[in-house]
């Protein structure tokens, strides 16, 4: 549901999963759900937007009352 959603301008969080588990970067939707004409597979585009200089860690985030509730600590799929 939130694939076929995104929409250029959209921020993406760059999460490193397995064995590291950190958030390592932020990035920008340049296009949004479409077919892609050398494998016809659906994907998004996007774009660095940075890097970030002190990765967050999983447990940092786990720990963040405002986002306990949240789909993705729910059901943490990396």
């Amino acid at each position: 549901e939130h694939f076929q959603n995104i929409k250029p301008g959209d921020l993406i969080i760059g999460y490193e999963s397995t064995p590291n588990k950190k958030i390592v970067a932020i990035f920008e939707t340049t296009k949004g759900a479409h077919k892609d004409d050398d494998d016809d597979l659906e994907k998004i585009s996007f774009r660095i937007q940075k890097f970030l200089p002190s990765p967050i860690t999983y447990e940092t985030i786990k720990e963040m009352p405002e986002l306990k509730d949240s789909e993705v600590m729910r059901n943490n799929q990396g």
